[in-house]
């Protein structure tokens, strides 16, 4: 990881164990980290403008297909069925919101699919 996301990637390898997530691939701008159930967290650095970041939930299921999910966005859907979001945009609180819903998230039942998916068509 570049000098610029050094501290990004600090805080993920402190925090993200404790979820059941590994570090995986470190490169200059990416991050992943695997977790059960064939889940990962990635986070990517924007290359020209080192304060932005994305941070990614990717699940792949047993029939073979990949969703994504960008963190900022899930939480937004959460709002939209009556679950809490996060309410501070840094990492640090990211990490706190996905620590504080991994009970919702992670499971097979993916109450928030099509919420998310609603919200992500009118993003695109």
């Amino acid at each position: 990881m570049i000098p610029a996301y050094q501290e990004h990637l600090k805080l993920l390898l402190k925090r993200l164990p404790k979820l059941g997530f590994q570090l995986t691939k470190d490169n200059d701008y990416t991050a992943e980290f695997l977790g059960n159930d064939g889940w990962k967290i990635i986070f990517e650095g924007e290359r020209y403008n080192h304060s932005l970041y994305g941070l990614w939930l990717v699940h792949t299921d047993s029939e073979g297909h990949t969703h994504e999910y960008v963190l900022w966005l899930l939480s937004r859907a959460f709002q939209k069925i009556g679950y809490e979001g996060y309410s501070d945009a840094t990492l640090d609180g990211r990490l706190d919101w996905l620590e504080e819903n991994t009970d919702k998230i992670f499971t097979s039942d993916r109450i928030y699919w099509q919420a998310y998916n609603e919200l992500n068509k009118v993003k695109n």
